[in-house]
Parts: structure tokens; sequence; C-alpha cells
């Protein structure tokens, strides 16, 4: 298990990180270290951006943990291990931007869902439509109701194509307003782990293909 006494959270691991990369150890004389000096040397650029004051580690909990990755254990396998690759936090402003984003970004997928939707379920009715007029068009009139001329096969005609590319327009549009829906609303995973005996795995390789 992970000591909380000798571990950092995220947050405190990016900003010991940084901090360090601002008084790294050297790599030869007293005090050396290889390992670490390299570390620093190799890390990402983004640890040369400035840190807001507000995630910098006190001088006494960066000192006190500066202590204890100086010997090998919990500390020194997370700073080696992780360290590199841990993110800055973002600032109350950042997730207010990037809230913001968000909504903006699932508005306009309930915005896609309506019209795709609508375009949908319009382009299969009219394509209906076309159908019925194409199976009507040699239809006369006369006392006794309709009477359907006798023809075999298909005749190329403009209300069979109608019909057919109406019949792809909306399959294309159903297919978008299906996928807009899944984002939004539709959580099939949850739905997996409620069957039955293998629904906890399913939804865990459902889970594991999305990551991918």
């Amino acid at each position: 298990m992970t000591d909380p006494e000798t571990t950092l959270s995220d947050a405190q691991l990016h900003a010991f990180v940084w901090q360090l990369a601002k008084d790294p150890p050297p790599e030869t004389g007293e005090g050396a270290d290889e390992e670490l000096a390299r570390m620093v040397r190799d890390l990402p650029v983004h640890f040369r951006e400035p840190l807001p004051a507000e995630f910098r580690l006190g001088p006494e909990t960066y000192a006190a943990h500066r202590e204890r990755v100086r010997v090998e254990g919990p500390a020194r396998m997370q700073l080696v291990e992780d360290g590199p690759y841990s993110k800055r936090p973002k600032t109350a402003g950042e997730k207010d931007v990037e809230a913001k984003d968000e909504e903006r970004i699932r508005k306009g997928k309930v915005i896609r869902f309506y019209t795709s939707a609508v375009l949908g379920v319009s382009g299969f009715f009219g394509s209906q439509f076309l159908f019925h007029l194409y199976r009507n068009r040699h239809a006369d009139l006369d006392v006794s109701g309709p009477v359907m001329e006798a023809r075999r096969g298909l005749e190329m005609d403009w209300r069979l194509m109608g019909g057919f590319m109406a019949i792809l327009v909306a399959a294309w549009f159903l297919a978008d307003a299906y996928v807009m829906a899944r984002e939004l609303w539709l959580d099939w995973t949850k739905l997996k782990a409620a069957v039955p005996v293998i629904g906890k795995k399913w939804a865990e390789k459902s889970k594991k293909k999305l990551g991918d």
C-alpha cells in the first residue's frame, strides 16, 4: 500500500519535480545523485513553464521530501517512475474555461442529435412516399377504382431512384443521431454490467476498448 507519509499526490508530485528542476542534485562530487540528475535533465518541456504559487510546495515540505528521495524507497520510486509524467494541476480559471468548453461541445452535440434525428426520420418517410408513388405509377382510375397494370421487374424511374437515395440519407442521419445519443445519454457500460454472470467482465472489457 502507498504510505501517505512518504508519497505525494499527483499535484504535489508535479510541484516537487518542478521545484527539483530548479535546484537539481549534482551528477558528481558531494551530494551527487546521478539518477535524479539525469531524470531532471531529461524532463519534458512543460516543467520549464511557470508554476502558480498556489501549487508549489512549502519550503519545509519540499526539504523533507527531498531528504526522503535520497534513499531507495516508495518516495524515490514514485519520483523516478511517475515524476516525469506528472501533469500540472489546473487553476480555477482554467477549470472554468474547460467547463465552459465542455458545455459548448455538449450543446453542439444536442443540436446535432436533434437535427440528424429530424432529417433521418424525414428522409425515411420521404423514401416511403416515393416508393408509394413508384408502386402506383401505372394506376388507371375507373368507376371500379384503381386498376394496376402488371409489370415484370423494376423500371428505372426517378421515384424509385429518389426513394433509394432518401433511404441512404435517412440511414446516414439516423446513424449520426445514434452516435450523438450514445455520447450524450446512453451508458452501455452500466447496462452490460447489469447482465448476470458475465456482466462485470463484459463491462470491464468495453472500458478497456474505449480507453485504447
